[in-house]
């Protein structure tokens, strides 16, 4: 009986009793058990369950099973473009400016461009921001904070190239 809501129900005392059924079962598994060093018919200890008798091979091992082929999934196409020796110029000065902008803002570069998207704006070298959000990985928002920056750093590659 319960001090703050009064006798319990039925159904509760009947779970907290144990089962006449598990007991049957538990003094069935004690009879069937050998006592410790007890001897078998054979004369030798007789092993406890599951336990594998002195000086006998274990079973041989299954063949295994070979590998399922691996399922190679159709491509959507380069995850960048080719390179190309003048965007990888451009490529190793927008990861330079990439990280200036990381220092400052204290983030991982990724954060601000991967390389994947530096690679394709190097390739690209868009000349607006309509152009530059074309390119994948560019979303409005970092078009509208790093946009004019990376457009700057395009245009002053163009002028030094020329």
């Amino acid at each position: 009986m319960c001090d703050i809501c009064g006798p319990l129900p039925d159904w509760y005392e009947q779970a907290l009793r144990p089962d006449a059924r598990d007991q049957k079962t538990r003094a069935r598994r004690r009879t069937a058990a050998p006592a410790p060093g007890a001897k078998g018919q054979t004369g030798d200890p007789a092993p406890a369950a599951g336990v594998r008798a002195r000086n006998t091979k274990p079973a041989p091992a299954a063949e295994p099973q070979p590998l399922a082929p691996v399922l190679q999934l159709p491509s959507s196409g380069p995850r960048s473009p080719a390179p190309h020796p003048q965007s990888d110029a451009v490529f190793e000065k927008l990861r330079a400016w990439r990280l200036s902008i990381a220092r400052r803002d204290q983030l991982p570069p990724y954060v601000i461009f991967h390389d994947s998207v530096l690679r394709s704006i190097a390739a690209a070298r868009p000349a607006s921001l309509d152009a530059l959000s074309t390119i994948p990985g560019l979303g409005p928002r970092k078009i509208e904070k790093y946009g004019a920056d990376v457009l700057d750093l395009l245009q002053s590659g163009k002028e030094n190239n020329s």
